[in-house]
């Protein structure tokens, strides 16, 4: 069995609406609500606009991914063809998808050319922004790394100075 055979069984969900944890092999129907299952919130990005050579024109980059195909089942008794339907999503501009359903979430986390998390953003930033929009990200993002450490050596200051004070008052 491969890594990703082992990973798409062990995929687990809870949802929001009934509480319930779920795999793939229980299905994404809520019993406490119509439809399937609500979890919380993810967002996907698809880095395919590296063709593109304009940053800024990667901007209107969208994509339609095909999550799992139409098909046909025959039933074997009474030869009757009964259609499944597919699932497609389609990206905002720029390749990012947001999604609380189970089942788009499922097929999105084995998708090859779609990134989550920390991980993702990261690359999408790298895809999308222009150098100088990633310079000013990462100023932003120093900036606030100064102003915590500004924060806490104040906060750490005052703690001493409080312990010291303590220290030397004179018992009552």
């Amino acid at each position: 069995m491969d890594l990703k055979a082992i990973k798409a069984r062990d995929w687990r969900a809870r949802c929001l609406i009934c509480g319930a944890h779920f795999g793939y092999a229980d299905g994404f129907e809520c019993p406490s609500q119509p439809g399937h299952h609500t979890v919380e919130m993810k967002t996907y990005y698809h880095l395919g606009a590296g063709h593109i050579q304009s940053v800024r024109d990667r901007r209107g980059f969208k994509v339609a991914l095909n999550l799992k195909a139409d098909r046909e089942v025959r039933d074997k008794i009474t030869g009757e063809i009964t259609g499944i339907s597919g699932l497609i999503v389609h990206t905002k501009e720029s390749g990012i998808y947001e999604t609380s359903d189970p089942e788009e979430q499922y097929y999105l986390d084995f998708h090859s050319s779609v990134m989550t998390g920390e991980e993702g953003k990261v690359e999408w930033d790298k895809m999308y922004l222009t150098p100088q929009q990633q310079l000013e990200k990462a100023q932003a993002k120093l900036a606030d790394t100064q102003r915590q450490v500004r924060e806490q050596n104040a906060l750490l200051l005052e703690t001493k100075a409080r312990a010291n004070k303590e220290k030397n008052a004179l018992p009552v």
